[in-house]
């Protein structure tokens, strides 16, 4: 899929800098079903007000990832994040049924991330995802959070905050409220 040739930044400088669009990724108001991202390398990944239909993001690294940008929620619905590595945060997105399998998450926090029926495996590291928020950035938001299995997940410096009611989700075996 070719979204860009090349997208052009204007830096404080005034510099104009050329990113190759194998490296970033900013998608506004799309609607996408059945399109595949899969096996890229990104510096940056960005979508706002989307969605996307049993997409494919697997095996891919995005170093700075925003699901979720601006202020318009996106939807994940049926999507595949299966072998990824990602650093960033959901943003304002709703993931429902989505895999997330053998992947690396890190820096994962989510104040305005919705996750329902998601099934996760890999490890998650240093993440935070949040129920109800009284006053944040986004303003007052509650984000639902059900059914996900974290079965097979290995959570390292992982919390839960804001309500989330944890026994509707599938925790690892070896994970205590107390982690």
């Amino acid at each position: 899929m070719r979204l860009f040739d090349k997208l052009f930044v204007r830096a404080k400088s005034k510099v104009r800098i050329a990113i190759p669009n194998d490296k970033l990724v900013i998608l506004s108001r799309k609607k996408l079903v059945g399109e595949s991202f899969s096996d890229r390398r990104l510096m940056g990944f960005s979508s706002e007000a989307c969605q996307f239909l049993s997409c494919k993001f697997e095996r891919m690294h995005i170093e700075s990832a925003s699901f979720g940008g601006g202020r318009s929620e996106s939807l994940y619905e049926d999507c595949s994040f299966d072998g990824s590595e990602i650093y960033g945060s959901p943003g304002i997105a709703r993931f429902e049924r989505c895999t997330f399998r053998d992947v690396r998450i890190e820096g994962f926090f989510s104040l305005a991330g919705s996750f329902i029926d998601c099934v996760f495996s890999g490890d998650i590291r240093g993440s935070v995802f949040h129920g109800s928020l009284p006053d944040s950035i986004y303003g007052p938001r509650d984000n639902e959070f059900r059914g996900n299995d974290f079965r097979e997940a290995r959570l390292v410096d992982v919390d839960f905050r804001g309500g989330i009611d944890m026994s509707k989700q599938q925790m690892p075996v070896s994970w205590s409220i107390a982690q």
